[in-house]
């Protein structure tokens, strides 16, 4: 009888500690609410994107971590390849994913936060193709049509939805590139008689791959095909009043010398 009693004690004690741990583990649902998985490709689209490193992902990525911790949501980066990527999303393993709307295939299913930074097409030329009106400037204007008739270096697998009818009926000649830097070097190489790029990622290039280009490369302004780079929220769960918050915490970010900080960071 005395055996008795112990092992009910016994129990009712495991009982309250266990709920002690559940209660306090940090791991509870109540983390997981706060807890954003967000994806980003291998490739990156530097310096937006970059998933290299533990600190640095890019103006974009550093942005919704530092505009999600101060709503106290807390950021897991998840860098797969492109293929791997999609399958996690598709399993509901992955949250959000940094990109702009125009280049989702799955806008309907999707909620997504306020721009983050816009970004476009600028036509990148040397001092010998640019066009005469424009040598006097230092951000000369380019119209498309002024391409007719001229061979561009773009990206491999990218869209240009300005371009793509005078692509389509030879209006213009491409070549299509890999490499960021294979683009800016075709363009100074006169391989190529003007190329599309942001200018934000070709003067990232320049930068971190210490290219020399004498005389310096010139980027017209402004460019085309501008976009919102964006948190873009998968059906995981409810995102809406995350949405809200992020949206509000945004603005008050963009506002701050942190913003500013983080763009010098990065160009």
């Amino acid at each position: 009888m005395i055996f008795g009693k112990q092992c009910a004690v016994f129990v009712q004690s495991v009982v309250l500690l266990a709920v002690g741990i559940c209660l306090a583990q940090p791991g509870s649902s109540q983390a997981e609410e706060r807890l954003i998985r967000l994806g980003m490709s291998e490739s990156g689209y530097p310096p937006y994107l970059m998933p290299k490193g533990d600190a640095f992902f890019g103006i974009v990525g550093d942005a919704i971590k530092a505009v999600a911790k101060t709503i106290n949501y807390r950021v897991e980066m998840i860098v797969l390849p492109k293929k791997r990527l999609q399958e996690e999303i598709k399993k509901g393993h992955v949250d959000a994913v940094a990109g702009a709307i125009e280049w989702r295939h799955d806008p309907a299913d999707t909620i997504w936060t306020d721009s983050i930074i816009q970004v476009s097409d600028n036509v990148v030329m040397t001092r010998a193709t640019m066009p005469d009106q424009a040598k006097a400037t230092s951000a000369p204007r380019f119209a498309s049509q002024e391409l007719a008739g001229k061979t561009i270096a773009v990206m491999h697998g990218y869209r240009y939805p300005s371009l793509e009818k005078m692509i389509a009926d030879g209006t213009i000649s491409v070549t299509r590139v890999h490499r960021f830097s294979s683009l800016l070097q075709m363009v100074q190489g006169n391989r190529a008689d003007y190329g599309i790029l942001d200018q934000n990622v070709a003067k990232w290039v320049i930068r971190t791959k210490k290219l020399k280009f004498t005389p310096a490369l010139a980027f017209a302004a402004p460019g085309f095909d501008e976009v919102a780079f964006r948190a873009i929220l998968f059906p995981t769960r409810d995102w809406a009043p995350f949405v809200k918050e992020f949206n509000k915490a945004l603005k008050q970010y963009k506002s701050s010398a942190a913003w500013k900080a983080l763009l010098d960071e990065y160009r």
